[in-house]
């Protein structure tokens, strides 16, 4: 009940963090789930449990970045990471905290992580709001050019995600999907020309 009503205060910061502190002071991890659980009812629940508790620490650690409260922001965002490494707003969250309490350093590397840990996981780079962020916060220019696109682009993917792969099975249609950049000519459609016959 407070988690919920942490999620529904959105625009008072004071009751968030209030209220995320004494969620955080509820939860103790995760619920046991029996080994005999046939209908997936507990597993269930213990889901849900962890995404509210994630939710909870997120809306916690903007609210207390807003009020300039940056080691709870930190605190809060670090619990939900804990939990949670691979959703991009767990992602943003985290990284704006570290940033703010001073460890831009550690901040870098952990989107560094994330970045190859969405293309093992999902054949893709993070999406662009939150490349956006990382150019924001470290400077980052091309880290997803040269890297996550570069890693992606070896598994047979476009930099968006789309398939590079040819009916034949090999990566040559990718040269064709391309869209023209920086170095690269504008592909033109061949012309057909009609084929002599011999005498």
């Amino acid at each position: 009940e407070i988690a919920h009503r942490a999620l529904a205060s959105e625009g008072n910061d004071r009751l968030v963090v209030s209220l995320c502190r004494q969620v955080e002071g509820f939860y103790r991890g995760d619920l046991e789930v029996p080994t005999e659980d046939g209908l997936g009812t507990a597993t269930k629940r213990r889901s849900q449990l962890q995404s509210l508790f994630i939710d909870c620490m997120v809306a916690g650690s903007l609210a207390a970045l807003r009020l300039g409260r940056r080691l709870a922001a930190a605190r809060f965002a670090r619990r939900a990471y804990a939990l949670q490494d691979t959703r991009e707003d767990v992602m943003a969250c985290f990284v704006r905290s570290l940033c703010a309490t001073g460890r831009s350093a550690e901040a870098e590397h952990e989107y560094r992580k994330f970045a190859v840990r969405m293309v093992d996981m999902h054949r893709r780079p993070p999406s662009r709001m939150l490349r956006k962020l990382a150019r924001e916060l470290f400077g980052i220019v091309t880290y997803e050019d040269d890297q996550s696109s570069a890693q992606v682009e070896e598994l047979g993917m476009g930099p968006n995600g789309e398939s590079n792969v040819g009916a034949s099975g090999n990566g040559d249609a990718a040269e064709n999907k391309r869209p023209a950049g920086r170095g690269s000519a504008e592909m033109r459609p061949v012309e057909k020309r009609p084929v002599e016959k011999s005498n």
